[in-house]
């Protein structure tokens, strides 16, 4: 069951966020504030265990997609695509944004079967 992100969620978040992205992971506080300037949400199990997350801010009229995370065990099992087809219904049809590395195989598939289309590469090279 996907809900929206609450506070409280932060910490949890920021463990998966460790977890999935050692190199960049964001931290409880980092987290917190992301709530606090959009919204997010989350996939936990009966137990409270976040499985997956997904974070977002308005940009204007768009909504970015800041953050999207799937606890290892549970990728490629559909929570990706649950979490970004909530993410959509969130937005109500308004536009979303979101962006990508260029060599995340996975994440550019599953986006390309949500009809996301690729705009523009970063100086990073990414999507």
């Amino acid at each position: 069951m996907i809900r929206r992100i609450q506070e409280t969620d932060a910490a949890r978040v920021a463990a998966l966020d460790a977890e999935l992205f050692p190199e960049v992971c964001w931290n409880e506080n980092t987290v917190r504030r992301e709530i606090q300037l959009g919204w997010g949400l989350v996939a936990p199990d009966p137990k409270g265990k976040i499985l997956g997350f997904l974070l977002a801010r308005l940009d204007g009229q768009i909504a970015d997609i800041t953050r999207v995370g799937v606890t290892k065990k549970f990728q490629r099992r559909g929570f990706g695509r649950l979490l970004l087809r909530a993410a959509i219904d969130v937005a109500e049809g308004g536009p979303l944004m979101l962006t990508v590395r260029r060599d995340n195989e996975a994440a550019k598939k599953l986006y390309l079967q949500e009809r996301f289309t690729a705009r523009s590469v970063t100086k990073e090279g990414a999507l």
